[in-house]
């Protein structure tokens, strides 16, 4: 981009190829097959974070790479655009409230006079030693603020604590208020998940998944996602997500068999899957899964080298698990688009990788020769394109009537390697570069 493309630091907008048709991962069974990853260059080079924020389609992600944040957004013609922004504002948890925990707040689109609108930790406490988020300090108390201002709080209770960093607010009984998600370890059973109300002017525990059953054994809530077969929303979690995960879904329904004791609900199970993990011991990033909309889900396999699809629905199914060339350590981002969602994985390397569906009306070409490369196109009726690939490059050009692929080492080359696409091909990758039409194609 030139200097006077450059309007202001904070309206620059970077665009750069990045496909979201075919691959470079190994994708398993038939379903899964419509589904890809691809590296995403980002203007400044390794990422250090990825925040979200917002919920649902609102939700926007932002990357932190040499010292800006940037928003990711996607952009016409299969590209993704990097904006430079301000710090994603996050609230730091008050006076009185854990060291680093932030203050949780209800879905923006609630805005209802009544109920919870934010809540956060308080008290910290060093009587559980477990240590699983990066330090011995977890909570003896939750507190709530209501819509009409008052100040509510709740103790974990003797042998408990809050071994969490922020609750999640979200209207999952659908009446109009929030209720409040944490995690509550027994210092002696270990974690369970506990959703909070305001009933008759008081925090309540209204329902609560059984604890793990062993000291020093934890869960991580970081879903809520709503049902396309019946429009509950869920709370998704990984049990146990550093020693054999298992994903969980749950749904907060009235408990009919309750009588008048208790709040009158309970958390019914919707669909369990093992294999997972959405938390490395230590991290204070507990983000690392992603609502991709009209049920579609993302959470990282149990050695976090992959990213696995599933979609709640009557049951909870899986659509597809993408390989990736190292370790999700950052938040899973998320970009909503027509034809689905985008799913944005930050490696510990500091790699972005994109993870979506076949998009049948492009194909993807991906240089995987060690050498910059000319890649030209060619369709039936003479159009050409073309652009200098770096190893690793995806490029990504309309499906419709292409013909021939070529690969030369400069624009000045006169000898190259060329390929035919066949009908049925969603994408082609050059698997070793030799002169004379001798290049090694992998066609998907």
């Amino acid at each position: 981009m030139s200097d006077s493309a450059i309007v202001s630091s904070r309206r620059l907008i970077i665009s750069m190829i990045a496909g979201l048709g075919a691959g470079l991962a190994a994708l398993v069974p038939a379903q899964a097959e419509t589904w890809q990853a691809m590296p995403v260059k980002v203007p400044g080079g390794k990422i250090e974070q990825i925040r979200v924020t917002g919920e649902g389609a609102k939700a926007r992600t932002f990357v932190f790479a040499r010292g800006r944040w940037l928003e990711v957004t996607a952009c016409a013609d299969h590209r993704f655009c990097f904006t430079p922004r301000q710090s994603p504002v996050v609230k730091k948890a008050p006076k009185g409230g854990l060291p680093d925990g932030l203050i949780g707040e209800r879905p923006a689109a609630m805005k209802g006079r009544s109920g919870p609108v934010s809540a956060w930790y308080e008290q910290p406490t060093r009587i559980y030693g477990h240590g699983i988020l990066g330090d011995a300090i977890e909570a003896a108390a939750l507190t709530v603020r209501t819509a009409n201002g008052k100040t509510l709080t709740v103790a974990a209770g003797d042998g408990h604590v809050f071994e969490d960093l922020t609750p999640r607010l979200a209207d999952l009984d659908g009446d109009g208020s929030a209720e409040i998600i944490t995690i509550h370890s027994d210092t002696k059973r270990g974690a369970a998940v506990a959703v909070y109300g305001v009933i008759d002017g008081s925090l309540t525990e209204l329902a609560a998944t059984p604890p793990v059953g062993l000291a020093n054994r934890w869960r991580n809530p970081s879903l809520i996602v709503r049902n396309p077969a019946n429009g509950e929303m869920l709370i998704g979690e990984v049990v146990t997500p550093h020693i054999g995960g298992t994903l969980r879904l749950w749904a907060l329904v009235t408990n009919a068999g309750a009588g008048n004791s208790g709040s009158g609900f309970k958390l019914a199970p919707r669909g369990s899957a093992k294999g997972f993990s959405n938390h490395a011991i230590g991290s204070r990033q507990l983000g690392l899964s992603a609502d991709g909309g009209n049920g579609l889900i993302a959470v990282p396999a149990s050695d976090r080298k992959a990213l696995r699809i599933m979609r709640a629905g009557k049951k909870l199914t899986a659509e597809g698990k993408i390989s990736l060339p190292g370790r999700i350590e950052h938040a899973v981002g998320v970009i909503r688009e027509p034809s689905g969602p985008v799913f944005l994985a930050g490696l510990a390397d500091g790699s972005l990788h994109a993870v979506s569906r076949l998009n049948p009306d492009f194909y993807c070409i991906r240089n995987q020769d060690d050498d910059l490369l000319l890649m030209i196109t060619e369709t039936e009726a003479g159009k050409r394109r073309k652009i200098l690939a770096a190893s690793g490059r995806n490029w990504c050009v309309p499906r419709a009537g292409l013909k021939t692929v070529w690969a030369f080492t400069d624009q000045d080359a006169i000898e190259g390697c060329s390929h035919l696409v066949g009908r049925k091909e969603t994408g082609l990758e050059l698997k070793r570069y030799a002169s004379f039409d001798n290049c090694r194609w992998a066609a998907k």
